[in-house]
C-alpha cells in the first residue's frame, strides 16, 4: 500500500500568505479602477457627485486595509503560539 506524502506546513503557510497578498492586490486594483471610473464619469457629466463617491470608496479601502492588517497580525500570533507548542512537545519527548 502506498503511503501518503507528508504535508509541509511551512510551505502551506507560505502559499496561503502569497494567495492572501494576491487577493489584497486585486482588491486594491478593483478600488483603483472604480475610482478612475467615477472620476471619468464625473468629468464627462457634471451632475454626478464624484466627491461623495470618492469618500465612500476611500472608506471601503481603509476598512479593507485595516482588516488585512488585523488578520495578518493574528496569523503571526497564531504561528508563534504553534511554534512554541511544537518546541514544548519536542522538549517533553
Amino acid at each position: 500500500m502506498k503511503r501518503k506524502n507528508r504535508i509541509d506546513w511551512d510551505k502551506e503557510l507560505q502559499k496561503t500568505e502569497r494567495i492572501r497578498m494576491n487577493g489584497f492586490k486585486l482588491s486594491l486594483l478593483g478600488f483603483g479602477v472604480a475610482v478612475l471610473f467615477l472620476l471619468g464619469a464625473g468629468h464627462l457629466n457634471e451632475e454626478i457627485p464624484v466627491f461623495s463617491y470618492a469618500i465612500l470608496i476611500g472608506c471601503f479601502l481603509m476598512a479593507t486595509v485595516i482588516i488585512v492588517l488585523t488578520l495578518k497580525r493574528r496569523a503571526v500570533k497564531l504561528r508563534k503560539m504553534s511554534d512554541e507548542e511544537n518546541e514544548e512537545n519536542k522538549e517533553s519527548e
